[in-house]
């Protein structure tokens, strides 16, 4: 266990830990900023998430909060208005047509 910790430590400490010596040739003018810009990237990236959050904070609309209910109020049958079996049609006079159907 105590290897493993150890070991986990270890990949956490940056590799550059011996200081580079000076070299003779001088670094173009693209590679002097590279050091700078790895420390700046935390920074910039923190500032664009909450840049988001911000813009995304002023169209945010509060939610109600919502009542749960059992399943038996969920599925239960909810009958609603007048509700009336039809009898057939109603004849609006009432008539006879036995001479139909002696024919």
């Amino acid at each position: 266990m105590k290897k493993q910790i150890k070991a986990h430590e270890e990949r956490n400490v940056k590799s550059s830990s011996v200081p580079a010596e000076p070299s003779s040739t001088p670094l173009p003018s693209y590679l002097l900023d590279r050091n700078q810009t790895t420390n700046n990237a935390k920074a910039l990236s923190s500032q664009i998430k909450n840049k988001r959050a911000e813009k995304a904070a002023k169209f945010s609309v509060p939610l109600p909060k919502v009542k749960g209910i059992s399943e038996e109020e969920m599925f239960k049958v909810v009958k609603t208005g007048k509700k009336t079996a039809k009898k057939g049609y109603d004849t609006p006079q009432p008539c006879h047509l036995s001479h139909l159907l002696s024919l």
